[in-house]
């Protein structure tokens, strides 16, 4: 017994993602193609500075889903999903962000639909779909805490939770409020 590549739960014959998770993640039938490998994602990384921004430590790379949704392509400007592929000092990194992401949804944390895709060369990467693009393209503005505490990117992780509460204090309406209540 296999298990799907979206939502990790038992598949019997149905080959890498259930019907519905596929549906989900890219409004599809069959997962679409991806001709890239390990090797190449270091040059589509690269062919994409200065055109795209996505934060973080992380290798990852932005692409986007053709028309008739049968294939993935690298692209810089109008993403719909981002892939990060296996990260040579930390095995495995892209199934424990899919199981982390499938664990925060089951205890209900909304989450944007996420799985493994095979590269060409048999590794794994995890591919999420954006969730700061509208259907048609048009960016959601974000904020994270390095923008909020007017820190250069560079400096995103020198930094502490101590800071993220003063900063949550700061701009939020209802600091001490929870999810379901009062803090």
């Amino acid at each position: 017994m296999s298990t799907c590549r979206a939502c990790l739960e038992p598949m019997i014959g149905e080959v890498a993602y259930h019907s519905r998770c596929l549906e989900e993640l890219f409004h599809a039938k069959r997962p679409p193609a991806l001709d890239i490998d390990t090797a190449r994602l270091h040059a589509a990384a690269l062919s994409m500075v200065g055109h795209t921004s996505l934060s973080g430590v992380q290798k990852k790379i932005s692409l986007g889903l053709s028309v008739d949704k049968e294939a993935l392509t690298v692209v810089s400007g109008g993403s719909q999903y981002i892939l990060k592929p296996q990260a040579g000092a930390f095995p495995s990194l892209p199934e424990n962000e899919q199981l982390t992401t499938r664990l925060a949804k089951l205890v209900g944390i909304e989450t944007a639909p996420a799985g493994l895709l095979e590269l060409t060369d048999g590794t794994l990467a995890f591919i999420i779909r954006r969730f700061d693009r509208l259907p048609k393209g048009r960016k959601v503005r974000q904020e994270d805490f390095c923008q909020l505490a007017q820190q250069a990117p560079k400096d995103k992780y020198r930094s502490s939770a101590e800071q993220c509460v003063r900063i949550v204090r700061q701009y939020a309406s209802e600091p001490h409020r929870q999810a379901g209540g009062w803090a």
